[in-house]
């Protein structure tokens, strides 16, 4: 018992001191946008989360898209915080529904929610 301990007592100092190093710089990022966006989910099949996972997929993509689009100047910043704000009521609505088990109501709010936002940035795709 008394080796384990002497044993844990050496290994720690010398534990933290790894961790104190400086990191370590990972090579930059691309400057360019490949495009490509993936998304899946882990939904149980058939299970209501699985019938709402295309609505917060084309969230995600809305969301994707906005960016990639306010990074290369082809909108403003207003319209970017827009479509953030109406993907974050699509996105709390949907949560909500999700969280109630059902909510027809709620899923057919977000989806107009969505659909606002993916016309602000499909203008300019």
């Amino acid at each position: 018992m008394r080796s384990l301990i002497l044993a844990a007592t050496l290994i720690a100092p010398l534990v933290l001191a790894s961790c104190a190093q400086a990191p370590v710089q990972l090579a930059s990022t691309p400057q360019r946008d490949t495009g490509v966006i993936a998304a899946a989910t882990l939904a149980p099949l058939g299970s209501f989360e699985w019938q709402l996972a295309p609505d917060y997929t084309r969230l995600a993509v809305t969301r994707r898209m906005a960016a990639r689009l306010l990074a290369q100047g082809r909108i403003s910043i207003e319209v970017a915080e827009q479509v953030q704000v109406e993907a974050d009521a699509a996105r709390r609505l949907l949560d909500a529904a999700v969280a109630a088990g059902s909510g027809a109501a709620n899923v057919a709010q977000a989806r107009e929610h969505i659909a606002r936002a993916q016309r602000l940035v499909e203008v300019l795709r």
